[in-house]
Protein backbone atom coordinates (compact mmCIF):
# COMPACT_ATOMS: atom_id res chain seq x y z
CA UNK A 1 0.00 0.00 0.00
CA UNK A 2 1.47 3.41 -1.30
CA UNK A 3 1.69 6.44 1.36
CA UNK A 4 -1.64 8.21 0.07
CA UNK A 5 -3.52 4.97 0.67
CA UNK A 6 -2.17 4.74 3.96
CA UNK A 7 -2.65 8.05 4.67
CA UNK A 8 -6.49 7.83 3.43
CA UNK A 9 -6.93 4.67 5.39
CA UNK A 10 -5.61 6.66 8.55
CA UNK A 11 -8.22 9.24 8.43
CA UNK A 12 -11.01 6.79 7.71
CA UNK A 13 -10.12 4.80 10.85
CA UNK A 14 -9.97 7.72 12.96
CA UNK A 15 -13.45 9.44 11.96
CA UNK A 16 -14.60 5.38 12.83
CA UNK A 17 -13.23 6.11 16.15
CA UNK A 18 -10.06 3.33 15.69
CA UNK A 19 -7.17 5.87 16.92
CA UNK A 20 -4.81 3.56 17.61
CA UNK A 21 -5.20 1.76 14.37
CA UNK A 22 -5.26 4.78 12.33
CA UNK A 23 -1.73 5.91 14.29
CA UNK A 24 -0.67 2.06 13.21
CA UNK A 25 -1.43 3.53 9.24
CA UNK A 26 -0.11 7.31 9.84
CA UNK A 27 3.65 5.64 11.06
CA UNK A 28 3.56 3.48 8.27
CA UNK A 29 2.90 6.46 5.37
CA UNK A 30 5.96 8.28 7.54
CA UNK A 31 8.42 5.56 6.90
CA UNK A 32 7.43 5.46 3.13
CA UNK A 33 8.05 9.78 2.92
CA UNK A 34 11.06 9.38 4.88
CA UNK A 35 12.75 6.71 2.26
CA UNK A 36 11.22 9.31 -0.48
CA UNK A 37 12.51 12.51 1.50
CA UNK A 38 9.10 13.69 1.13
CA UNK A 39 8.22 16.29 3.59
CA UNK A 40 4.93 16.65 2.60
CA UNK A 41 3.75 12.79 3.06
CA UNK A 42 5.66 12.92 6.63
CA UNK A 43 3.37 16.20 7.62
CA UNK A 44 -0.18 14.74 5.80
CA UNK A 45 0.95 11.73 8.33
CA UNK A 46 1.78 13.24 11.31
CA UNK A 47 -1.73 14.99 11.09
CA UNK A 48 -4.07 11.87 9.39
CA UNK A 49 -4.68 9.80 13.02
CA UNK A 50 -6.95 12.89 14.11
CA UNK A 51 -8.03 14.26 17.55
CA UNK A 52 -6.61 12.22 21.03
CA UNK A 53 -8.99 10.21 22.09
CA UNK A 54 -8.93 8.75 25.99
CA UNK A 55 -5.78 6.02 25.32
CA UNK A 56 -3.90 8.66 23.80
CA UNK A 57 -1.83 8.50 26.44
CA UNK A 58 0.13 5.14 24.42
CA UNK A 59 1.02 7.19 21.11
CA UNK A 60 0.90 11.13 22.21
CA UNK A 61 4.60 10.92 22.34
CA UNK A 62 5.36 9.18 19.31
CA UNK A 63 2.58 11.52 17.24
CA UNK A 64 4.47 14.65 18.55
CA UNK A 65 7.89 13.68 17.70
CA UNK A 66 6.37 12.61 14.12
CA UNK A 67 5.04 16.40 14.33
CA UNK A 68 8.74 18.05 14.90
CA UNK A 69 10.23 15.51 12.52
CA UNK A 70 7.59 16.93 9.55
CA UNK A 71 7.97 20.81 10.60
CA UNK A 72 12.04 20.21 10.59
CA UNK A 73 11.36 18.79 6.93
CA UNK A 74 9.16 21.63 6.20
CA UNK A 75 11.33 24.38 7.29
CA UNK A 76 11.10 27.83 8.07
CA UNK A 77 8.52 29.81 6.46
CA UNK A 78 9.82 31.25 2.73
CA UNK A 79 8.30 34.48 1.35
CA UNK A 80 7.04 33.03 -1.89
CA UNK A 81 6.37 30.00 0.16
CA UNK A 82 2.88 27.85 -1.65
CA UNK A 83 -0.52 28.51 -0.03
CA UNK A 84 -0.65 24.54 0.36
CA UNK A 85 2.80 23.57 2.13
CA UNK A 86 2.37 27.30 4.49
CA UNK A 87 -1.13 25.32 5.19
CA UNK A 88 0.11 21.99 6.15
CA UNK A 89 2.59 23.32 8.48
CA UNK A 90 -0.14 25.33 10.29
CA UNK A 91 -2.36 22.22 10.49
CA UNK A 92 0.94 20.50 12.08
CA UNK A 93 1.37 23.04 14.35
CA UNK A 94 -2.25 23.11 15.70
CA UNK A 95 -1.95 19.07 16.19
CA UNK A 96 1.05 19.69 18.64
CA UNK A 97 -0.70 21.85 20.41
CA UNK A 98 -3.82 19.38 20.61
CA UNK A 99 -1.18 16.69 21.44
CA UNK A 100 0.19 18.85 24.57
CA UNK A 101 -1.70 17.35 26.99
CA UNK A 102 -1.09 16.00 30.64
CA UNK A 103 0.43 13.06 29.17
CA UNK A 104 2.50 14.48 26.81
CA UNK A 105 5.75 16.70 27.40
CA UNK A 106 5.22 20.36 27.63
CA UNK A 107 6.96 21.83 24.03
CA UNK A 108 9.60 23.83 23.43
CA UNK A 109 9.46 26.88 21.75
CA UNK A 110 8.61 26.63 17.95
CA UNK A 111 11.27 29.80 16.74
CA UNK A 112 13.89 26.75 17.42
CA UNK A 113 16.98 27.70 15.48
CA UNK A 114 17.78 25.11 12.51
CA UNK A 115 20.98 23.21 12.96
CA UNK A 116 22.96 22.00 9.81
CA UNK A 117 25.33 20.32 11.64
CA UNK A 118 23.83 18.49 13.80
CA UNK A 119 25.79 15.18 13.92
CA UNK A 120 29.01 17.82 15.08
CA UNK A 121 26.84 19.22 17.80
CA UNK A 122 25.79 16.14 19.02
CA UNK A 123 29.59 14.55 19.16
CA UNK A 124 30.52 17.73 21.20
CA UNK A 125 27.48 16.78 23.75
CA UNK A 126 28.34 13.49 23.91
CA UNK A 127 32.07 13.98 24.65
CA UNK A 128 31.04 15.89 27.00
CA UNK A 129 28.14 13.51 28.89
CA UNK A 130 31.16 10.91 28.75
CA UNK A 131 33.43 13.14 30.63
CA UNK A 132 30.67 12.59 33.62
CA UNK A 133 30.03 9.23 33.67
CA UNK A 134 30.33 8.84 37.59
CA UNK A 135 28.24 9.53 40.51
CA UNK A 136 26.57 13.34 41.08
CA UNK A 137 26.20 14.01 37.89
CA UNK A 138 22.08 13.92 37.81
CA UNK A 139 21.41 17.32 37.32
CA UNK A 140 24.07 17.56 34.27
CA UNK A 141 22.89 14.46 32.93
CA UNK A 142 19.05 15.93 33.05
CA UNK A 143 20.73 19.47 31.18
CA UNK A 144 22.25 17.34 28.45
CA UNK A 145 19.35 14.99 27.60
CA UNK A 146 17.54 17.75 27.29
CA UNK A 147 19.75 19.36 24.86
CA UNK A 148 20.01 16.17 23.23
CA UNK A 149 16.27 15.90 22.77
CA UNK A 150 15.57 19.20 21.77
CA UNK A 151 18.70 19.11 18.98
CA UNK A 152 17.38 15.48 17.64
CA UNK A 153 13.91 17.28 17.24
CA UNK A 154 15.36 20.19 15.33
CA UNK A 155 17.29 18.23 12.97
CA UNK A 156 14.97 15.29 12.80
CA UNK A 157 16.79 12.94 14.10
CA UNK A 158 14.82 10.52 16.46
CA UNK A 159 18.10 8.76 17.25
CA UNK A 160 19.49 11.55 18.68
CA UNK A 161 16.16 12.39 21.08
CA UNK A 162 16.42 8.68 22.41
CA UNK A 163 20.07 9.35 23.39
CA UNK A 164 18.77 12.04 24.98
CA UNK A 165 16.10 10.07 26.56
CA UNK A 166 18.21 7.39 28.04
CA UNK A 167 20.71 10.16 29.95
CA UNK A 168 17.76 11.43 31.61
CA UNK A 169 16.45 7.66 32.82
CA UNK A 170 20.07 7.06 34.06
CA UNK A 171 19.50 10.61 36.05
CA UNK A 172 16.15 9.68 37.09
CA UNK A 173 17.28 6.14 38.71
CA UNK A 174 20.09 7.36 40.16
CA UNK A 175 17.76 10.26 41.81
CA UNK A 176 14.78 7.57 42.58
CA UNK A 177 12.51 9.20 41.03
CA UNK A 178 9.98 6.82 39.79
CA UNK A 179 7.05 9.05 37.85
CA UNK A 180 9.77 11.10 35.39
CA UNK A 181 11.76 7.70 35.59
CA UNK A 182 8.09 6.83 33.81
CA UNK A 183 7.62 9.37 31.75
CA UNK A 184 11.30 9.43 29.93
CA UNK A 185 10.89 5.31 29.50
CA UNK A 186 6.80 6.36 27.54
CA UNK A 187 8.55 8.96 25.79
CA UNK A 188 11.96 6.82 24.50
CA UNK A 189 9.47 3.61 24.33
CA UNK A 190 7.96 5.87 21.08
CA UNK A 191 10.57 7.26 19.90
CA UNK A 192 12.45 3.67 19.35
CA UNK A 193 10.04 3.06 16.29
CA UNK A 194 10.65 6.18 14.29
CA UNK A 195 14.76 5.60 14.35
CA UNK A 196 14.38 2.26 12.48
CA UNK A 197 16.89 0.92 14.73
CA UNK A 198 17.37 -2.63 15.80
CA UNK A 199 19.88 -1.82 18.20
CA UNK A 200 17.77 1.03 19.52
CA UNK A 201 14.75 -1.70 20.24
CA UNK A 202 17.17 -4.06 21.59
CA UNK A 203 18.36 -1.17 24.31
CA UNK A 204 14.36 -0.79 25.47
CA UNK A 205 14.36 -4.12 25.59
CA UNK A 206 17.09 -4.39 28.24
CA UNK A 207 15.31 -1.70 30.10
CA UNK A 208 11.98 -3.69 29.86
CA UNK A 209 14.29 -6.11 31.89
CA UNK A 210 15.53 -3.72 34.36
CA UNK A 211 12.53 -2.45 35.28
CA UNK A 212 11.15 -5.79 35.80
CA UNK A 213 14.46 -6.95 38.31
CA UNK A 214 13.60 -3.72 39.96
CA UNK A 215 10.44 -4.89 40.81
CA UNK A 216 11.23 -8.54 41.17
CA UNK A 217 9.31 -9.63 38.43
CA UNK A 218 11.80 -12.39 38.02
CA UNK A 219 9.80 -14.27 34.85
CA UNK A 220 9.12 -11.36 32.75
CA UNK A 221 13.02 -10.31 33.30
CA UNK A 222 13.89 -13.62 31.93
CA UNK A 223 11.57 -12.51 28.96
CA UNK A 224 12.71 -9.21 27.85
CA UNK A 225 16.26 -10.38 28.68
CA UNK A 226 16.18 -12.92 26.00
CA UNK A 227 14.15 -10.45 23.82
CA UNK A 228 17.18 -7.93 24.13
CA UNK A 229 20.09 -10.73 23.30
CA UNK A 230 18.18 -11.39 20.16
CA UNK A 231 17.91 -7.85 18.86
CA UNK A 232 21.30 -6.90 20.18
CA UNK A 233 22.88 -10.24 18.06
CA UNK A 234 20.74 -8.76 15.51
CA UNK A 235 22.13 -5.48 15.13
CA UNK A 236 25.51 -6.75 15.86
CA UNK A 237 26.01 -5.16 19.24
CA UNK A 238 29.55 -6.09 20.27
CA UNK A 239 28.13 -5.24 23.89
CA UNK A 240 24.88 -7.58 24.10
CA UNK A 241 26.39 -10.78 25.24
CA UNK A 242 28.16 -8.80 28.07
CA UNK A 243 24.67 -7.20 28.76
CA UNK A 244 23.29 -10.36 28.85
CA UNK A 245 25.23 -12.01 31.18
CA UNK A 246 24.76 -8.89 33.57
CA UNK A 247 21.85 -9.45 33.40
CA UNK A 248 21.21 -13.18 34.19
CA UNK A 249 23.63 -13.10 36.77
CA UNK A 250 21.54 -10.00 38.64
CA UNK A 251 18.53 -12.81 37.57
CA UNK A 252 20.35 -15.74 39.18
CA UNK A 253 20.96 -13.76 42.08
CA UNK A 254 17.33 -12.84 42.99
CA UNK A 255 16.00 -16.24 41.43
CA UNK A 256 18.70 -18.48 43.35
CA UNK A 257 18.44 -20.67 40.24
CA UNK A 258 21.42 -21.38 37.79
CA UNK A 259 23.83 -19.22 40.09
CA UNK A 260 26.77 -21.58 39.56
CA UNK A 261 26.79 -21.71 36.17
CA UNK A 262 26.73 -18.00 35.64
CA UNK A 263 29.37 -17.53 38.01
CA UNK A 264 31.35 -19.79 35.69
CA UNK A 265 30.29 -17.70 32.60
CA UNK A 266 31.14 -14.85 34.61
CA UNK A 267 34.78 -16.05 35.64
CA UNK A 268 35.46 -16.63 31.68
CA UNK A 269 34.29 -13.59 30.61
CA UNK A 270 36.37 -11.87 32.76
CA UNK A 271 39.55 -13.40 32.42
CA UNK A 272 41.17 -10.39 30.59
CA UNK A 273 39.04 -7.64 32.11
CA UNK A 274 40.37 -4.99 34.30
CA UNK A 275 41.59 -6.32 38.28
CA UNK A 276 38.33 -4.57 39.58
CA UNK A 277 35.47 -6.88 37.42
CA UNK A 278 36.20 -9.42 39.62
CA UNK A 279 35.16 -8.15 42.55
CA UNK A 280 31.70 -9.40 40.25
CA UNK A 281 32.74 -12.49 40.38
CA UNK A 282 33.52 -12.81 44.00
CA UNK A 283 30.03 -11.20 45.11
CA UNK A 284 28.73 -13.97 43.33
CA UNK A 285 30.90 -16.42 45.29
CA UNK A 286 29.40 -14.83 48.30
CA UNK A 287 25.74 -15.60 47.26
CA UNK A 288 26.69 -19.21 46.27
CA UNK A 289 28.55 -19.67 49.91
CA UNK A 290 31.77 -19.91 48.75
CA UNK A 291 33.74 -17.52 51.34
CA UNK A 292 36.93 -18.21 51.08
CA UNK A 293 37.06 -18.03 47.11
CA UNK A 294 35.13 -14.22 47.54
CA UNK A 295 37.64 -13.42 50.04
CA UNK A 296 40.70 -13.98 48.12
CA UNK A 297 39.78 -11.99 45.53
CA UNK A 298 39.25 -9.84 48.11
CA UNK A 299 42.58 -9.92 49.11
CA UNK A 300 43.97 -8.48 45.78
CA UNK A 301 41.49 -5.63 45.36
CA UNK A 302 41.16 -4.61 48.86
CA UNK A 303 44.92 -2.48 48.95
CA UNK A 304 43.74 -0.92 45.60
CA UNK A 305 40.07 0.60 46.41
CA UNK A 306 41.05 4.19 45.70
CA UNK A 307 42.36 3.71 42.39
CA UNK A 308 39.24 2.76 41.11
CA UNK A 309 38.96 6.11 38.78
CA UNK A 310 35.08 7.46 40.10
CA UNK A 311 34.02 9.62 36.93
CA UNK A 312 32.92 5.64 35.54
CA UNK A 313 29.37 4.06 35.18
CA UNK A 314 30.46 0.83 37.07
CA UNK A 315 32.26 3.07 40.61
CA UNK A 316 28.82 3.17 42.31
CA UNK A 317 28.14 -0.44 41.66
CA UNK A 318 31.62 -1.52 42.25
CA UNK A 319 31.91 0.45 45.61
CA UNK A 320 28.43 -0.92 46.80
CA UNK A 321 30.26 -4.70 46.17
CA UNK A 322 33.14 -3.54 47.94
CA UNK A 323 31.19 -3.14 50.81
CA UNK A 324 29.89 -6.88 50.96
CA UNK A 325 33.27 -8.12 49.79
CA UNK A 326 35.12 -6.11 53.39
CA UNK A 327 32.11 -6.85 55.49
CA UNK A 328 32.49 -10.74 54.82
CA UNK A 329 36.23 -9.96 55.48
CA UNK A 330 35.64 -8.33 58.61
CA UNK A 331 38.12 -5.68 57.20
CA UNK A 332 37.31 -2.60 59.49
CA UNK A 333 39.61 -0.47 57.86
CA UNK A 334 38.21 -1.09 54.92
CA UNK A 335 34.84 -1.12 55.52
CA UNK A 336 35.48 3.23 57.46
CA UNK A 337 37.45 3.92 53.87
CA UNK A 338 34.20 2.66 51.88
CA UNK A 339 32.10 4.10 54.05
CA UNK A 340 33.94 7.37 53.69
CA UNK A 341 33.37 7.15 49.42
CA UNK A 342 30.19 6.75 49.63
CA UNK A 343 28.94 9.45 52.07
CA UNK A 344 28.61 11.89 49.40
CA UNK A 345 26.00 9.76 47.76
CA UNK A 346 24.04 8.71 50.53
CA UNK A 347 20.40 10.22 49.17
CA UNK A 348 21.57 8.58 45.28
CA UNK A 349 20.51 5.28 44.56
CA UNK A 350 23.03 2.36 42.78
CA UNK A 351 22.63 2.29 39.15
CA UNK A 352 24.64 2.54 36.25
CA UNK A 353 23.48 3.15 32.91
CA UNK A 354 19.54 2.26 32.78
CA UNK A 355 20.26 -1.18 30.41
CA UNK A 356 21.74 -2.56 33.80
CA UNK A 357 20.09 -3.90 36.68
CA UNK A 358 19.65 -1.24 39.34
CA UNK A 359 21.38 -2.32 42.71
CA UNK A 360 19.15 -0.24 45.72
CA UNK A 361 19.55 2.82 47.47
CA UNK A 362 22.82 3.71 48.69
CA UNK A 363 21.58 4.64 51.95
CA UNK A 364 21.20 0.41 52.24
CA UNK A 365 24.88 -0.25 51.57
CA UNK A 366 25.40 2.46 54.45
CA UNK A 367 23.02 0.59 57.00
CA UNK A 368 24.95 -2.86 56.68
CA UNK A 369 28.58 -0.82 57.16
CA UNK A 370 27.25 0.88 60.43
CA UNK A 371 26.04 -2.15 61.51
CA UNK A 372 28.92 -4.38 60.83
CA UNK A 373 31.03 -1.88 62.45
CA UNK A 374 29.29 -1.82 65.75
CA UNK A 375 27.36 1.51 65.00
CA UNK A 376 23.39 -0.12 65.56
CA UNK A 377 21.92 3.23 66.12
CA UNK A 378 23.41 5.09 62.51
CA UNK A 379 22.81 1.26 60.89
CA UNK A 380 19.01 1.90 61.97
CA UNK A 381 18.76 5.14 60.89
CA UNK A 382 20.25 4.37 57.70
CA UNK A 383 18.20 1.53 56.71
CA UNK A 384 14.83 3.41 57.83
CA UNK A 385 16.13 5.89 54.94
CA UNK A 386 16.65 2.80 52.63
CA UNK A 387 12.84 1.25 53.52
CA UNK A 388 12.16 4.55 52.27
CA UNK A 389 13.54 5.52 49.44
CA UNK A 390 13.26 1.47 47.93
CA UNK A 391 9.26 1.60 48.72
CA UNK A 392 8.79 4.47 46.73
CA UNK A 393 10.86 3.23 43.58
CA UNK A 394 8.98 -0.20 43.93
CA UNK A 395 12.39 -1.82 44.44
CA UNK A 396 10.61 -4.71 46.37
CA UNK A 397 14.03 -6.75 46.58
CA UNK A 398 15.84 -3.85 48.31
CA UNK A 399 12.76 -2.67 50.40
CA UNK A 400 12.89 -6.42 51.78
CA UNK A 401 16.16 -6.51 53.12
CA UNK A 402 16.01 -2.81 54.39
CA UNK A 403 13.29 -4.00 56.33
CA UNK A 404 15.05 -6.55 57.71
CA UNK A 405 17.58 -4.52 58.88
CA UNK A 406 15.28 -2.45 61.39
CA UNK A 407 15.77 -2.98 65.31
CA UNK A 408 13.33 -5.54 65.93
CA UNK A 409 12.36 -7.25 62.54
CA UNK A 410 13.71 -10.62 63.02
CA UNK A 411 11.80 -13.34 60.51
CA UNK A 412 8.24 -13.25 60.92
CA UNK A 413 5.38 -15.97 59.89
CA UNK A 414 2.46 -14.83 61.99
CA UNK A 415 0.98 -13.21 58.19
CA UNK A 416 1.45 -16.32 55.66
CA UNK A 417 -1.20 -17.55 53.74
CA UNK A 418 -1.38 -21.42 53.82
CA UNK A 419 -0.08 -21.55 50.20
CA UNK A 420 2.34 -18.68 51.02
CA UNK A 421 3.73 -21.14 53.90
CA UNK A 422 3.45 -24.10 51.27
CA UNK A 423 5.91 -22.17 48.96
CA UNK A 424 8.44 -21.19 51.53
CA UNK A 425 8.17 -24.88 52.69
CA UNK A 426 8.99 -25.58 48.92
CA UNK A 427 11.97 -23.21 48.79
CA UNK A 428 13.31 -25.10 51.42
CA UNK A 429 13.60 -27.93 49.33
CA UNK A 430 16.37 -25.94 46.88
CA UNK A 431 13.12 -26.38 44.64
CA UNK A 432 13.15 -23.88 41.49
CA UNK A 433 10.18 -21.15 40.78
CA UNK A 434 9.22 -23.59 38.03
CA UNK A 435 9.49 -26.62 39.99
CA UNK A 436 7.19 -25.14 42.68
CA UNK A 437 5.01 -23.79 39.74
CA UNK A 438 4.55 -27.55 38.32
CA UNK A 439 4.31 -28.99 41.83
CA UNK A 440 1.13 -27.13 42.93
CA UNK A 441 -0.66 -26.22 39.21
CA UNK A 442 0.47 -22.65 39.45
CA UNK A 443 2.19 -20.26 36.73
CA UNK A 444 5.79 -19.08 37.30
CA UNK A 445 4.57 -15.69 37.56
CA UNK A 446 1.90 -16.12 40.42
CA UNK A 447 5.04 -18.30 42.09
CA UNK A 448 7.19 -15.14 42.35
CA UNK A 449 4.38 -12.95 43.56
CA UNK A 450 3.69 -15.16 46.24
CA UNK A 451 7.43 -15.58 46.88
CA UNK A 452 7.86 -11.42 46.97
CA UNK A 453 4.58 -11.19 49.29
CA UNK A 454 6.84 -13.72 51.56
CA UNK A 455 9.73 -11.62 51.55
CA UNK A 456 8.00 -8.65 52.56
CA UNK A 457 6.30 -10.50 55.45
CA UNK A 458 9.10 -12.39 57.18
CA UNK A 459 11.35 -9.37 56.04
CA UNK A 460 13.96 -11.47 54.79
CA UNK A 461 15.67 -10.28 52.02
CA UNK A 462 15.75 -13.04 49.19
CA UNK A 463 14.71 -16.66 48.39
CA UNK A 464 17.59 -18.26 49.91
CA UNK A 465 17.16 -16.68 53.36
CA UNK A 466 13.39 -17.86 53.20
CA UNK A 467 14.63 -21.14 52.43
CA UNK A 468 17.11 -21.12 55.67
CA UNK A 469 14.35 -20.02 57.76
CA UNK A 470 11.61 -22.43 56.47
CA UNK A 471 13.93 -25.11 56.89
CA UNK A 472 14.54 -24.14 60.20
CA UNK A 473 11.15 -23.86 61.41
CA UNK A 474 9.76 -27.14 59.93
Amino acid sequence: MDAVRLIATAKGLARAGHTDRAWEASADAAKIGRSLGDASIIAQAAIAAGEPDLLSWRSAPARQALCFEALSLLGPIAENEEAETAALRDRVRAQLDVLSTGWAEKLPPEDSPAVDNAADVFATLFLEHERRLGPGHAAQWLEQGARAVALGRIAGDPGISARGRLWRMDAFLQLGLRLPLQHELSELAALVPATDSVAWRGRLALIHATTALREHRIDDARHAAAEALDLGQRAASAESRHLDLVLRAEIASQSGENLADVEREVQRAIEDAPLFAQGWRAQLLLRLGRDDEALAIWHLLAPHLDAMPQETAEWLVATAGHAALAITADDTAAMHNIRRLLLPFAHQHIAAPATTPYGGPVALVLARLDHALGEPVRAATWATEAVNRSENFGAVWHAAEARGMLPGAGPRHEGLSPRESEIADLLATAKTNREIAATLFLSERTVEQHVRNIMQKTALPNRAAIAVWAARRR
